[in-house]
């Protein structure tokens, strides 16, 4: 299943310190049946791992975590490659972060320049059933 807006909302509240039937009914479940959608919430795959990927945090160090804000980028190409390389973050951030940089590094298999396009026009147009004839064999030939 997707990643829903309510269960978005769901990872936001217990992530803010509500209590599992709060936080069901925060994300816009009935109360009558906000236990069981909270039992059920807590099960979801994609509800645990957003769970865990925004509740840590993103520090560097060995044993002695130190948090630093993290490094403005000045290069755009660089932003998208961390996004996409980064395994805490969302996936489909990390999928539009892949598309973009493939967007920018890689060539498009179309883009012919003018010459090189008319190269090809012509090899595809004098081939096949009125392509010109082979020259005659050497070895047939008389000699006087």
């Amino acid at each position: 299943m997707a990643f829903t807006e309510k269960k978005r909302r769901y990872v936001e509240a217990r992530l803010s310190g509500l209590a599992m039937k709060a936080a069901a009914i925060f994300a816009g479940c009935p109360e009558t049946t906000a236990r069981q959608a909270a039992t059920r919430l807590e099960k979801d795959p994609d509800v645990q791992a957003a769970m865990t990927r925004l509740a840590e945090p993103k520090c560097s160090g060995g044993k002695q975590q130190i948090c630093l804000p993290p490094e403005p980028q000045t290069n755009p190409l660089a932003f998208f490659e961390a996004m996409m390389n980064d395994p805490r973050e969302d996936s489909k951030i990390r999928l539009e972060a892949a598309r973009s940089l493939a967007a920018y590094t890689l060539p498009k298999p179309g883009d012919l320049g003018k010459k090189e396009a008319k190269e090809v026009a012509a090899k595809k147009a004098g081939s096949g059933k009125f392509s010109a004839a082979p020259p005659p064999p050497t070895h047939l030939r008389s000699v006087k």
